[in-house]
């Protein structure tokens, strides 16, 4: 690990070599990736914490010019944590609100939770868990759980009468019959998918 002060009078002092450079700055920290040669080791700029690491703290990524991601292990190991951390306390909320919202039948929150991290949305192909992973989503496209039969229509919370929809489709479709709902929800997948 080199901070990055030293290796600028380094690199200015002709003993760092720089291999690799992006032309673009990060959109997390606003540093530009940087990848250098210091005898014969090969260390990059983590774009998260900003400190020079050696290239095997970094994960493989064919696409990259230096065959490496950006953020290095102990970065994208912290972020991970976090979206886990987020996962677990928006999902204890949604099913909170599940299970208040109609004092009816209410799956366990274990069952809700495998729920949001297996079932995709046929329009997005994803998860509840990719969505609050993805806070850059249009907010029209983010994730809402909704009934396939509403409470007023005899439905329950149970998963099995659970699905994921984008936002915009859920809130379209709240109070109507399983027929109607079914009838409208065909139309957005067709119009949305014309071949």
């Amino acid at each position: 690990m080199i901070e990055v002060a030293v290796v600028n009078k380094m690199i200015n002092d002709g003993l760092v070599n720089v291999i690799w450079e992006s032309q673009r700055c990060s959109p997390i920290s606003n540093i530009k990736s940087k990848t250098i040669s210091y005898g014969s080791h090969k260390y990059k700029l983590c774009v998260a914490c900003g400190v020079y690491r050696n290239l095997n703290n970094y994960t493989p990524n064919a696409v990259s010019q230096d065959g490496k991601v950006s953020i290095c292990k102990d970065c994208r190991n912290q972020r991970e944590k976090g979206y886990y951390q987020e996962f677990i306390k928006n999902t204890q909320a949604r099913w909170s609100s599940l299970k208040q919202e109609t004092g009816i039948e209410t799956c366990s929150l274990d069952e809700f939770r495998e729920f949001c991290k297996h079932e995709k949305c046929k329009i997005t192909n994803r998860t509840i868990e990719q969505d609050i992973e993805n806070q850059s989503i249009n907010n029209g496209l983010r994730l809402w759980i909704s009934r396939k039969i509403p409470v007023s229509l005899g439905g329950s919370s149970h998963v099995d009468n659970l699905e994921v929809l984008p936002r915009f489709i859920s809130h379209g479709v709240s109070g109507l019959s399983p027929a109607e709902y079914s009838e409208i929800k065909e139309l957005y997948l067709s119009k949305m998918f014309i071949n």
